[in-house]
């Protein structure tokens, strides 16, 4: 409807749910602050769930309750950033369909901070949607962010669980150079040997119209399914959590 009345629309999501470990009564309160989305951790263990980085276990007692309060409150669950295994249970634990924001296929590029094909078809298997991001290190071994390199895990991602559960995520802008100097000395959350000694090439919200042309031309997605990648599918996931 945003477009359609010439409104914009801005949406907040929270890379973790730290500040609901002490209080699940907070959710209340962000919920009423604008807080829309939200994930259970950012790459490390939390009370929560296991992170991305261990990948050695899933959703918590106390996660499972902060799920609940998360459908109770309409706001949609995030699986960027943590393991496989907490993107399975809080698929299996939401009542509402699940995503996850901004995750790549681990089957394409094999590092933890991508999601996995049993979790992405988990995922799916809720309603909720896959959004593939654009960061290089994530898409590939050589830090190739390119339209192609990115429209690859999408293809790869529709094939999975269905062109209609997938979507378009930057992660983070080319202006990233002053978080890059606050937080790669932080080497426990952005391991060198990852490639985070330095900003990576991104694929930026400026080249999604690079990305959409060649899932048209090259792997024969029609007009249907990229306004779902460029946006609809997730505007789905939104309306049947926030209704």
């Amino acid at each position: 409807m945003g477009q359609l009345e010439g409104k914009l629309a801005v949406v907040f999501n929270s890379q973790g749910a730290d500040y609901a470990v002490d209080d699940l009564g907070m959710m209340e309160k962000v919920n009423s602050l604008g807080l829309k989305i939200s994930g259970f951790t950012y790459n490390n263990d939390s009370a929560l769930a296991s992170g991305g980085a261990r990948q050695d276990h899933g959703v918590t007692e106390l996660g499972q309750e902060w799920i609940a309060q998360m459908n109770t409150q309409k706001m949609v669950v995030d699986c960027s950033h943590t393991s496989n295994q907490t993107c399975i249970d809080a698929a299996a634990r939401s009542t509402k369909p699940v995503i996850a924001s901004h995750s790549p296929a681990y089957a394409l590029n094999e590092v933890n901070r991508n999601i996995n094909d049993e979790a992405m078809v988990a995922i799916g298997e809720s309603g909720g949607a896959v959004c593939t991001t654009g960061v290089g290190l994530f898409l590939n071994s050589e830090g190739d962010a390119s339209p192609e390199a990115f429209a690859k895990h999408v293809e790869y991602t529709g094939n999975l669980i269905g062109r209609d559960k997938t979507c378009f995520s930057t992660d983070y802008m080319h202006n990233a150079i002053g978080m890059f100097k606050d937080n790669v000395a932080n080497v426990d959350v952005y391991p060198p040997e990852k490639g985070f000694g330095s900003p990576a090439k991104n694929t930026a919200a400026e080249h999604i119209w690079g990305v959409a042309a060649i899932l048209e031309d090259e792997y024969g997605w029609d007009e249907e399914e990229v306004r779902g990648f460029l946006g609809e599918n997730l505007m789905r996931v939104y309306e049947a959590n926030w209704q």
